[in-house]
């Protein structure tokens, strides 16, 4: 029994209800089983057997675990299992809360349903009210482990926020000391927060909707944040780009660019970044940081600089976070359409549009719009957001058309030399901060370091393996002579170039 997600409207166009695609069949066993976005969450055979192994299962790897964490409701098979065989606290997260309306009302009738009730939260702020500070395992609903990339990554952010403060040693690798090298000679992010307060601000992604913004943004000249992936496109146009942001661990600058060229006002750059991102423009680079395990990490955070905790996976949901951090109180979103035929990052999904018809997309962007959509949702404030194009639904931005973007544009005012060289600030205070704390650190034994992976063995993170206690060491004692202020390596150091 195909019971689908899109219905029509009064004008005969087929809008989706549900978040993503779903099926409810009858299993083998007579008992309804359920697809979603093409995976299975029941089997074929008896869905009622095999939740009961699974909450079994789960039970075990639960351990002593007062509060059990279950991503996903499906049909209620394992829910229901889960509360009948373990006696922890379940706390049930249905991330798609329009889909289980759905599927409540399919199954309503069926002889041998589940009960399929309410979940205990809906959304990530729901499901941080619901868990209160307590320490519990997670588990994923079989069938919904693509769906809920985001999800798993907020409740494991909300896991460590409830841990306390970790003292576990740093990992250490050849990209930890080109990071440090560099961080001692560059800008940092926060001494230009809020350097547009009150601005309408552009963020510029790669997606098919950037082409139809690209005549207004030439004439319209707003302050914008560019993905490299739009970067060429944008340039092209002839349009001023202010700032590209590039939380990527591998350049993809140079491919781009060729050696040297910025052809932009500021680099927005993760101190993770690739060498040659960071030594393209080094006058002009501001770094940030995002979460890591790393020994730079650790000396960025000690040194009081803020981190990005947040669960993003692409350049857009940072580039908008950044631009919630340089003060803009009017964002759009060109290019940030999150659409994808291909199996680059997975098996396609098809899910809800912005218009709410249905679109393609797959694992990791749909991971971005639904990160993207909880950064609207918190700590934006006012912010009034706009989105071009029929991408992937982002809840809290509203749809803009092409042609209204001449008015939208109206009251938006240039950069005017603020990326520029000339009007950068004349002291980085936080920079400073970060150059003093790494010269104590140094002036000490090697912090303890750990060998566990925290990264992939392939590219591009070869340059992310952990180096040995031994190797550290003498990677640290060799940072230590290039910094000692009697060679006079330091001062060079210090002083921005480029």
């Amino acid at each position: 029994m195909d019971c689908g997600q899109a219905g029509e409207d009064r004008d005969g166009m087929r809008r989706a209800a549900a978040e993503v695609t779903f099926e409810v069949d009858r299993a083998r066993s007579g008992a309804p089983s359920l697809a979603i976005g093409g995976r299975r969450v029941h089997g074929s055979y008896d869905p009622e057997c095999e939740a009961r192994r699974q909450a079994e299962r789960i039970a075990r790897e639960a351990g002593p675990a007062a509060t059990i964490v279950l991503i996903g409701a499906g049909l209620g098979w394992l829910v229901q299992a889960l509360r009948a065989h373990t006696r922890s606290d379940v706390v049930v997260w249905e991330p798609f809360g329009a889909l289980h309306a759905e599927l409540r009302r399919a199954i309503r009738n069926l002889p041998g349903a589940p009960r399929c009730a309410p979940p205990d939260a809906s959304s990530p702020a729901a499901f941080e009210r619901a868990l209160a500070g307590r320490l519990a395992h997670v588990a994923v609903h079989p069938g919904y482990e693509d769906l809920t990339r985001f999800e798993q990554r907020f409740a494991l952010r909300v896991l460590q926020r409830a841990q306390p403060a970790s003292h576990r040693a740093a990992v250490a690798c050849e990209r930890s000391f080109d990071a440090l090298r560099r961080m001692s000679r560059l800008r940092c992010f926060d001494s230009i927060e809020g350097a547009l307060a009150g601005r309408s601000v552009v963020v510029a992604s790669g997606g098919p909707s950037l082409d139809a913004a690209l005549p207004a943004l030439r004439a319209a000249g707003p302050p914008l944040l560019a993905a490299p992936q739009a970067l060429e496109r944008l340039l092209r146009a002839d349009v001023r780009v202010d700032f590209v942001v590039n939380p990527d661990p591998q350049d993809l600058l140079t491919p781009l660019l060729g050696p040297g060229a910025a052809p932009f006002g500021a680099l927005l750059a993760d101190t993770a970044s690739h060498p040659a991102v960071l030594d393209r423009c080094p006058s002009r680079c501001f770094l940030f940081h995002l979460r890591s395990p790393t020994l730079e990490g650790a000396v960025w955070s000690e040194a009081g600089l803020s981190t990005i905790d947040e669960p993003f996976v692409t350049v857009s949901e940072t580039a908008f976070h950044l631009a919630r951090r340089l003060g803009a109180s009017r964002v759009l979103l060109a290019g940030c359409d999150f659409t994808s035929t291909t199996r680059s990052y997975g098996a396609p999904l098809a899910v809800r549009s912005a218009s709410g018809a249905t679109c393609a997309s797959n694992p990791v962007y749909f991971h971005a719009a639904r990160a993207l959509a909880d950064a609207i949702a918190h700590g934006a404030g006012a912010v009034d957001v706009r989105r071009l194009g029929e991408g992937v639904e982002v809840d809290g931005a509203r749809t803009i058309a092409v042609d209204e973007l001449d008015a939208w544009f109206s009251h938006a005012v240039g950069v005017s030399g603020l990326a520029g060289a000339p009007g950068l600030p004349a002291r980085d205070e936080a920079a400073e901060r970060l150059r003093a704390h790494l010269r104590r650190r140094l002036a000490g034994p090697c912090p303890r370091t750990r060998c566990e992976p925290f990264a992939p063995a392939t590219e591009p993170w070869r340059g992310f393996a952990p180096l040995a206690a031994s190797e550290a060491a003498r990677c640290w004692r060799e940072l230590r002579a290039e910094f000692t202020p009697a060679g006079g390596a330091y001062a060079k150091q210090a002083r921005p170039s480029g």
